[in-house]
């Protein structure tokens, strides 16, 4: 009886340290919604029609970070290695087996978009960085549709998702403004709130136009 009392405050206790970490962890996330910096990255926006509807949300992500390799990675040295001998050249190389986090630092530009900027495998340098993996390394660019090879490959790191919430009416209204864009005149670019490593997707831009303003939902971005 009395080990089955133990057990049961050890059952309590460990039940209200995950609430107080879950507590924390939303609280934390309203903080940064409220006061974090303000982040702007490039991204892709489709078109918005019946699976947005249905979910109420518009799913998209930031463009891939395109970065020079500078031959310190030894899995990659590894792999273009075997690249090189093999009688084709291969265009890429696949890096998704490997599961090595690197840390990506941006970059303010002058058109106020932060950029990738390097990477390493820690973030002590970097003011603003995103912890993720690496994807492909480009060996061969096109110039002229001749295959030409690059005097420093570039590594594709992954980047992170936009999830936004609206409802049906909502959407409806970011339809008629993004669905009469043709699909290679759209500029989108995602606005976030940001702190320790943290991203949080508030908006997105298309063509100098808010979403959320033309849903006449509320703007985190100021």
């Amino acid at each position: 009886m009395k080990n089955k009392k133990i057990l049961l405050a050890l059952f309590f206790i460990v039940v209200l340290v995950q609430i107080g970490i879950g507590l924390k962890s939303a609280f934390g996330g309203i903080d940064i919604l409220q006061s974090g910096q303000v982040v702007k990255l490039k991204c892709s926006i489709g078109n918005i029609g019946s699976w947005n509807y249905r979910n109420l949300i518009i799913r998209e992500r930031v463009n891939s970070f395109y970065l020079p390799y500078n031959s310190d990675i030894v899995f990659v040295e590894k792999e273009i290695k075997k690249a090189k001998k093999k009688k084709s050249y291969p265009e890429n190389i696949d890096l998704w087996g490997y599961k090595s986090e690197f840390y990506i630092g941006f970059k303010e530009g002058k058109d106020g978009i932060y950029f990738p900027e390097a990477y390493a495998t820690k973030p002590d340098n970097f003011d603003i960085y995103f912890k993720t993996t690496p994807s492909i390394c480009i060996l061969i660019k096109y110039e002229n549709k001749k295959e030409v090879l690059l005097p420093t490959p570039k590594i594709v790191f992954n980047s992170m998702s936009i999830k936004l919430s609206y409802s049906e009416k909502q959407l409806k209204k970011i339809a008629g403004y993004v669905n009469n864009i043709p699909g290679e005149k759209r500029n989108a670019v995602g606005v976030f709130r940001y702190r320790d490593g943290t991203f949080l997707p508030v908006d997105i831009i298309v063509n100098g136009k808010s979403l959320n303003e033309i849903a006449g939902k509320k703007n985190f971005e100021k």
